[in-house]
């Protein structure tokens, strides 16, 4: 027996990356003489049915990827795949059973197997074969197990004298090596087979190629901290380049793409979809493989490239599927609840833009995950909104920010002020009183001063405007005598015949307060 071939059978629509993966690391194995799966090995303007059913006759073991979609995906005509006798699958796996060869099922995605009764009935005897699960997460693990356990059918044995050997040989040998033993098993580790020196050979290349790896994520960890993405980028590939199995390396890649991709910017004559080819090839060859909060994640950044390709011009797609398609896979996934936020008030064209978008910002921020991502959103949806109710909602999203001693970024905070800058001459829909009134003056006065204390600190009208609403909430909060003293020394430092609309504030605050006096509560 000289060993035989592996045969990888899938369906392209299905599991097309795990298939792939499966190959590569059979191939590191067993050599690309001993790996078939139609995609490298059938060469251009071949028969693909005549190179199938070649390969198929060599092959000692046919491994079936089955993935979620497997069973279900359908011709033009809405009718499932595998039941036409015509499927390219339906006839591997056939063709296979009918020859007697080994065919392993092999789940990927999560999937579970397919029962007798789902299979045509030429294709039942698959529901009975023992399947072999590989998960995303431990993907090299779970391909090295399976590896192991068909290589005997793959590796064989090579020449007529080593199925002599043993039985023939086994005394000669023994008496010849007896005065060796103890020499042998104290200079090579006992292992099966009798590979000892060549499996140290290989343990010690893995843990070259492991170091390599490990030294290039290092590299790249710290080019992502500081937000070298392309240099991150292309120190992983190296890294994946050595190790193809690397999750480490796969996982780091995923995260640089996304962050490059929320802090994307292109200079002039460049577009959005330009700077981000990088980033988004690999955001789209990992969602597919995804679950649970990692597909999430990687779906929302997936809607955020199609927002950005909106600001390009192109609007054949809007975000918001995708955004959905991550909350059903994640409900409280941080970054496709505030994307999808950004997206209802950015699209939005009424005064329900902000209703529909708060409850999704309020998820988001309530995970306590990339909690600066999630603000980052919101704030710069409300600024773009330019309503009042955005602007006053701006106000509150400050106020819980301190309260959860969650960071304020100054330009921000800056931002923000805005509002209070213009409320001044109580001119057009942003009025004083409805800025006081925004939230509960005594936390409103501690908000003020948490988020723009330091920003109004070092400018004198900036100052001024500050001590101006520092006063105007003190009264709110019935400390009132506190108010008047502060207002007046303002309105002393502005002089009797100046104007504009801080002294005009100020002098409106101090008429209401006296004409207060006395008034009952």
């Amino acid at each position: 027996m000289t060993g035989g071939s592996v045969f990888i059978s899938y369906r392209r629509e299905d599991a097309a990356g795990e298939a792939g993966r499966l190959s590569d690391h059979l191939t590191r194995r067993f050599g690309r003489h001993r790996v078939f799966i139609d995609i490298d090995t059938i060469a251009p303007g071949t028969d693909f049915i005549v190179e199938l059913d070649k390969a198929l006759s060599g092959t000692a073991v046919v491994l079936v990827v089955i993935g979620r979609k497997w069973l279900t995906v359908t011709n033009p005509d809405g009718s499932r795949r595998i039941d036409d006798g015509a499927d390219f699958v339906r006839r591997e796996i056939h063709t296979a059973v009918q020859r007697g060869t080994r065919v392993i099922p092999v789940l990927v995605q999560g999937a579970v197997m397919p029962s007798a009764s789902e299979l045509p009935p030429e294709l039942a005897p698959l529901a009975t074969r023992q399947a072999s699960a590989i998960q995303h997460e431990e993907f090299s693990a779970d391909a090295q197990r399976l590896a192991d356990a068909i290589a005997p059918l793959i590796e064989g044995t090579t020449s007529w004298w080593r199925r002599w050997q043993k039985p023939v040989l086994a005394g000669m040998l023994a008496v010849m090596v007896l005065g060796l033993v103890g020499w042998r098993l104290y200079r090579v580790p006992t292992t099966t087979g009798g590979r000892g020196t060549v499996q140290e050979g290989d343990d010690e290349a893995r843990q070259a190629r492991q170091r390599q790896v490990d030294d290039l994520l290092r590299v790249a960890g710290g080019q992502h901290q500081r937000r070298q993405f392309a240099e991150a980028m292309a120190t992983l590939d190296r890294a994946v380049a050595i190790d193809a199995d690397s999750v480490n390396a796969k996982t780091l890649q995923e995260d640089v793409a996304m962050q490059w991709m929320r802090e994307i910017g292109i200079s002039d004559g460049q577009t959005f979809a330009d700077a981000m080819k990088v980033p988004l090839a690999v955001l789209d060859r990992a969602a597919p493989f995804a679950t649970g909060a990692r597909r999430g994640d990687l779906l929302a950044h997936l809607g955020w490239a199609t927002f950005l390709r909106r600001r390009d011009g192109d609007r054949r797609e809007d975000p918001e599927g995708l955004y959905r398609q991550a909350i059903a896979a994640d409900p409280t996934n941080p970054f496709a609840n505030a994307m999808l936020g950004h997206w209802l008030l950015w699209n939005g064209s009424d005064s329900t833009s902000l209703e529909r978008a708060r409850p999704f910002f309020r998820v988001a921020a309530d995970t306590g995950r990339a909690t600066d991502v999630v603000r980052n959103l919101e704030l710069s949806a409300l600024k773009n909104d330019r309503t009042v109710a955005s602007r006053l909602e701006a106000i509150r999203v400050l106020d819980e920010m301190r309260r959860r001693g969650e960071p304020l970024r100054a330009s921000d905070a800056s931002d923000v002020w805005s509002t209070y800058y213009f409320a001044l001459g109580d001119h057009g829909d942003l009025r004083t009183p409805a800025l006081v009134a925004v939230l509960p003056p005594t936390e409103h006065l501690l908000t003020l001063q948490w988020a723009f204390g330091n920003l109004t600190q070092d400018e004198g009208a900036k100052r001024q405007q500050f001590r101006y609403y520092t006063a105007r909430l003190q009264a709110a909060a019935g400390r009132t005598a506190e108010a008047r003293e502060a207002l007046r020394t303002l309105q002393a430092e502005f002089g009797r015949n100046s104007g504009g609309s801080l002294p005009d504030a100020v002098s409106q605050a101090l008429r209401e307060l006296s004409s207060s006096v006395g008034r009952r509560p």
